[in-house]
Order: structure tokens, then C-alpha cells, then sequence
């Protein structure tokens, strides 16, 4: 497995397991909205808080109300891991 895909996939999983524990859920269903499966403004900033101690990237709550379905924010909160990553490269 090429290393981007394995990163891509430890991001979506932490995404996946951050809104299950912040959810009190088993298990999320990527293709579901956020907000359907019980997700409130409190429930927001503690899921960006879990992401930014697992992943170690600041992650603004908007990112969630502008991608509600769990996978689009999965891609979303790698699309900023990315630009984080590459910004270390560069300094």
C-alpha cells in the first residue's frame, strides 16, 4: 500500500473513531451527516479538540458544519494534514 494511502487512511479512521466516542456510538457510518447522527455545537468543538491531540492539526469547527457527512470531513481534515505536512517540509 502506497504511504499516501496508508495516511489517508489513519486520518479517516481517526475522524471515524473521534464522532463515534463524541457520539457515544459503536460505530459511524461515514456516509452520514454528523448532525443526524446527534451531533450538536458542543459535540463539534470536543471532536475537532479529540482530532487536533490525535492528529496534532489544528482543525477550525467550521470545517464539520461545512462538511457534515463524516467521509467529506474525513477528506476535508486530510486535505489540511497535507497543507500542514507540506508546510513543515518547506520551513
Amino acid at each position: 500500500m502506497p504511504a499516501g494511502a496508508n495516511m489517508k487512511s489513519s486520518v479517516r479512521d481517526a475522524v471515524f473513531l473521534a464522532a463515534a466516542q463524541v457520539l457515544g456510538v459503536g460505530h459511524v457510518d461515514p456516509s452520514r451527516n454528523f448532525f443526524d447522527l446527534g451531533g450538536s455545537s458542543l459535540s463539534v468543538a470536543l471532536m475537532t479538540e479529540q482530532l487536533e491531540s490525535i492528529l496534532g492539526v489544528q482543525c477550525p469547527m467550521q470545517l464539520l458544519y461545512e462538511n457534515p457527512v463524516l467521509a467529506d470531513f474525513a477528506d476535508a481534515v486530510q486535505a489540511l494534514e497535507n497543507d500542514a505536512n507540506s508546510s513543515r517540509r518547506v520551513s
